[in-house]
């Protein structure tokens, strides 16, 4: 595995087929962002109504270590990727960075994104059998929620005894807010971390409905596929005809090139019956209606509706559009002990003063299939 196809993995900016690669992981043994600013679908059992979002782009820089000698390189994305653990304690469920960092690897021929090899307690514990940590790999996505709000102070106060501020929807034409003459906004910012079920299902949708559309607004048929590493041509459609189902798993796995012997999720070539210049629709140029079916963790997303955003409400909610600063706020990477307090779990690392557990610099590490 050459140095280049790290390169090419670290830097790419297909969204649909990076996020596709990063959602399949099959690995693991066992300033920005507030909880307020948190979003999750609403959910049909509790008798919510769907809310309408945006997703839209971030410029995410993120260490990874690459190759046997784990050279510190940047992973490059439109959204945030990190590893967080899970576990219920005394105080109810606590989440919490991996401080293991993130490493690229390959594994079974392919590149992997897994968890790195620096100091964490919670990745101490599941390597040694506890089975009450968990370790996910998230996506987490900037959006905006549609629609008008009001911004009115909370029932809770600061260090100082003044009000926290509130986000509410506007209730229309009956809002009691309005009537007391309340200001109104249009558009709130959130992110959204998703795990793997969730990232799979909108990756699903936009690859199943979203790219038979042009952003011209005409159909979108494929007539091929091609390698995104050398360009040529891997399938015509018009020589190797497939049908609906057999085009669907095609393009939702990776794929040997026959020319540069690559393998890679591969490119659908296609063509409008509107327009010369076929461009599918992605993740990034529509809004959609979401909410959550089922109930505790065993919960599905449903996209009721999906419009493309046209320009006119696209600047509406353009100056909303400023990215989370994930890495030095709500995500950021907590010191082993800082960690261990958090989940409630022993720190078994030494600390700056070398008292304290084991030297995490000299435990024997897992051997990695990987190669420079």
């Amino acid at each position: 595995m050459g140095k280049e196809n790290y390169d090419r993995f670290l830097k790419s900016q297909n969204t649909l087929r990076d996020a596709r690669r990063t959602s399949k992981q099959k690995r693991g043994k066992g300033g920005g962002g507030g909880f307020s600013d948190r979003w999750a679908p609403p959910k049909s059992d509790d008798g919510e109504e769907p809310e309408e979002i945006v997703l839209f782009k971030g410029e995410y820089k993120m260490p990874v270590k690459v190759g046997k000698k784990g050279a510190v390189k940047e992973l490059e994305r439109a959204y945030y990727l990190l590893f967080e653990h899970g576990r219920k304690t005394r105080n109810g469920w606590r989440s919490a960075t991996c401080s293991a960092g993130m490493r690229l690897a390959v594994v079974d021929g392919e590149m992997e994104l897994t968890y790195g090899d620096d100091p964490c307690p919670s990745c101490y514990h599941i390597d040694d059998g506890a089975g009450d940590i968990n370790r996910r790999l998230m996506h987490v996505f900037n959006l905006i929620t549609l629609g008008y709000w009001h911004l009115v102070d909370s029932d809770r106060t600061d260090d100082q005894g003044k009000p926290y501020k509130d986000w509410v929807p506007c209730e229309g034409r009956r809002c009691s807010m309005c009537k007391d003459g309340l200001k109104k906004h249009y558009g709130r910012r959130r992110f959204w971390e998703m795990g793997k079920r969730f990232i799979e299902q909108i990756l699903t949708h936009a690859e199943t409905i979203l790219a038979k559309n042009c952003r011209c607004g005409g159909k979108l048929e494929v007539v091929g596929f091609e390698c995104p590493n050398c360009g040529d041509v891997m399938v015509d459609l018009d020589d190797d005809p497939m049908d609906k189902k057999e085009i669907n798993k095609f393009r939702a796995a990776p794929q040997r090139c026959p020319h540069c012997k690559k393998t890679d999720y591969p490119e659908a070539v296609t063509e409008c019956d509107s327009c010369n210049d076929p461009t599918p629709l992605d993740i990034w140029d529509v809004k959609y209606q979401i909410m959550r079916t089922g109930t505790g963790t065993d919960t599905s997303l449903m996209i009721s509706n999906w419009e493309i955003l046209e320009e006119e409400e696209r600047e509406k909610i353009q100056g909303l559009m400023k990215p989370y600063d994930f890495a030095s706020g709500l995500f950021k990477r907590l010191e082993p002990a800082e960690q261990a307090k958090r989940l409630d779990i022993p720190n078994p690392f030494k600390d700056d003063d070398g008292r304290g557990g084991v030297d995490w610099k000299n435990r024997d590490k897992d051997d990695e299939e990987d190669d420079e």
